[in-house]
């Protein structure tokens, strides 16, 4: 499945997450990453993908283990959260959904104030009875398959990262990854700088395996590393401005791909010497997103230590001024 991990939460406002939160356990901490599996923000993003995908909702439907009862609350639910949306995105849609999720994500306990929060509450039993005891294991095995590969190689990819974006990984407090059987988006994983709080499933093809180490590091690279307020980000649009580039100042998520891609792919190349970056299997580097050749040329070398990041985003630029005075030829 191709499809691009949206990464917008910069500008995300969710209360901070507590350590201690009631009716939470954590399953696994490496350094200031640790991962749960929750009842309360799984249920939230199942019924939310089921409002988002119709095919998804109707092969639920057919699900056996449902009595007409059962159905009629599944139908009704997913009625109510379709009506509240709007961009279709757990995180944005206007009104109630993102309120619902800023609660669900700081665990707080959901006492069904508004429409979809008493339709949350409604359903939660029948998920409960039906669906979370597979859902929470999958979640669990997806940490557990992680967990090696991170104890192995989490150190050598944090230290070559916070290297090249020149900023810390993590900050003081925790940084909570919520695993989720279904994402509630398209994307597959969402991260935000402010609760310092990720959102990745356990179930999408690309999230597997190895990816799972790739995806991991590049969501948490978002919190802090590559926010707008870090020296990474600031410096690429500093730079882009001066030469009135403004409108290709998103290459700095290309950036970040390749980035993320080519460390862990150095790091596991040991153990996985054939491993294709993420960006590469899903085809990114096309049409708006059009920059392997750019990045192989320029980024890489500072990746190698054989430019400064200065340089290296000045040859960038340098690169995409031609083509925009060239529109015809294509950067490959």
């Amino acid at each position: 499945m191709k499809f691009y991990i949206l990464l917008i939460s910069l500008l995300v406002v969710i209360p901070v997450y507590a350590e201690t939160s009631q009716g939470t356990d954590f399953e696994y901490r490496w350094d200031q990453l640790v991962f749960e599996s929750d009842l309360q923000i799984n249920l939230h993003h199942f019924l939310y993908e089921l409002a988002r995908d119709d095919k998804y909702f109707e092969t639920m439907l057919e699900d056996i283990r449902l009595s007409s009862v059962d159905k009629y609350s599944l139908t009704s639910t997913v009625d109510i959260y379709k009506s509240k949306m709007d961009i279709r995105h757990i995180l944005f849609d206007r009104g109630e959904i993102p309120q619902i999720t800023s609660k669900v994500l700081a665990h707080d306990v959901i006492k069904g104030e508004t429409s979809i929060g008493k339709a949350l509450k409604s359903f939660q039993p029948i998920y409960e009875r039906l669906y979370w005891e597979e859902h929470d294991k999958r979640n669990k095995e997806w940490i557990e398959e992680l967990k090696p590969k991170i104890d192995r190689f989490g150190k050598q990819i944090k230290v070559e990262l916070e290297q090249i974006f020149a900023g810390s990984l993590f900050s003081q407090k925790l940084h909570l990854i919520s695993v989720v059987y279904k994402p509630g988006i398209r994307h597959g994983a969402y991260t935000s700088s402010r609760s310092m709080q990720t959102v990745v499933n356990s179930t999408y093809e690309d999230f597997q395996n190895w990816y799972a180490l790739e995806l991991t590091f590049h969501e948490v690279s978002h919190a802090l590393s590559v926010n707008k307020q870090s020296k990474f980000y600031k410096s690429i649009k500093s730079v882009l401005n001066s030469k009135g580039l403004e409108s290709e100042i998103g290459i700095w998520h290309p950036i970040l791909f390749y980035t993320v891609g080519e460390v862990v792919k150095k790091a596991i190349s040991t153990n996985n010497i054939n491993y294709i970056t993420y960006a590469d299997r899903n085809a990114l580097y096309t049409g708006s997103w059009d920059y392997k050749k750019i990045l192989i040329e320029h980024w890489q070398p500072y990746i190698e230590g054989k430019v400064t990041m200065a340089t290296a985003i000045e040859n960038i630029a340098n690169e995409l001024q031609k083509a925009v005075k060239q529109p015809n030829d294509k950067i490959n």
